[in-house]
């Protein structure tokens, strides 16, 4: 019988859950960038919220990031 641990490590719905998460800040953020200063120091606090560094993302989601206008 399966039961659902949030808490585990590496469990595939809690990381889905952090990585949509993840994806809706970086679309918040790219709106953001349209209409106001953001900087690289910005996206870094927001990947420091997850605990996790840029180079450590999987493409698709660098991809996303790479979208944001940082000026």
């Amino acid at each position: 019988m399966f039961t659902f641990n949030p808490l585990e490590v590496g469990n595939p719905m809690t990381l889905g859950m952090v990585e949509d998460s993840l994806t809706l800040d970086i679309h918040r953020m790219q709106h953001h960038a349209k209409y106001w200063k953001t900087t690289a120091a910005d996206v870094n606090r927001m990947l420091d919220g997850y605990g996790v560094k840029y180079n450590d993302l999987p493409y698709h989601i660098k991809s996303e990031i790479d979208k944001i206008n940082i000026v």
